[in-house]
């Protein structure tokens, strides 16, 4: 298997994700490939290798719409102020995905106080002894605790991703399914730490600034009715 075949078999499956990571690869390539380059050598052909392989990426991954539609150029015809235009609109639409995808990550995720990440420490150790004492397979267990250690390692972030969270659940309910009277101690911890993460968000939430609410302006009231006779 070649260095460029192992690069697109583990793209990541969205999109935006590829090209990000795609992308990334393409300019350091090129930039080390630039700063190799001897003295009187041509460099304008790794401006094209760029843009090329930019542009297949672009029109593999079905995210044309974003860019305005071109053709891979010549050589003749490629200079440095060509690759220069060419990159600033590449870099445009990765601040765009950079920042969608900031939005994404806290969305689905929460940022946990020191005092919450013990008590998950807590909980996970628990775990881990309740599933060491488990009458499942080795396999089952060597799972689990890796799941257990993924967890901890994500409390440890800035942000913990509920994903991970989500797929430690799955590991606990789903794989040990059998005996759920044996397993009943492991799924309340299961419970208990979905519901710290999930408290957690709505104290987030809650802290998050927002602006007040917009006053309804003060209606003129319309004159009110007299009983006096209008004198004539």
């Amino acid at each position: 298997m070649s260095q460029d075949d192992s690069l697109y078999d583990n793209l990541p499956d969205d999109p935006e994700e590829a090209f990000l990571y795609l992308e990334s690869v393409f300019r350091a390539e090129c930039e080390q490939k630039i700063r190799d380059a001897h003295h009187e050598e041509r460099v304008d052909i790794y401006y094209v290798q760029y843009i090329s392989k930019v542009l297949g990426a672009i029109s593999e991954l079905g995210i044309e719409s974003h860019f305005a539609k071109r053709s891979v150029p010549s050589i003749e015809d490629v200079d440095y102020q060509t690759y220069v235009n060419f990159s600033k609109d590449v870099e445009h639409y990765r601040t765009m995905l950079q920042i969608r995808r900031a939005r994404r990550r806290k969305e689905f995720s929460v940022a946990l106080d020191q005092a919450t990440k013990i008590k998950l420490r807590h909980m996970l150790s628990q775990m881990r002894d309740i599933v060491d004492r488990l009458d499942v397979s080795a396999i089952k267990k060597e799972a689990l605790f890796a799941k257990i250690n993924a967890l901890q390692a994500e409390i440890d972030r800035d942000r913990a991703r509920f994903d991970i969270v989500a797929a430690l659940w799955i590991e606990g309910c789903e794989k040990l399914g059998e005996g759920a009277g044996k397993l009943k101690p492991l799924r309340e911890l299961l419970d208990s730490i979905g519901n710290v993460f999930n408290q957690a968000k709505k104290v987030e939430g809650t802290d998050t600034p927002r602006l007040p609410p917009v006053e309804k302006p003060k209606q003129i009231e319309p004159p009110k009715p007299t009983s006096d006779d209008i004198p004539f």
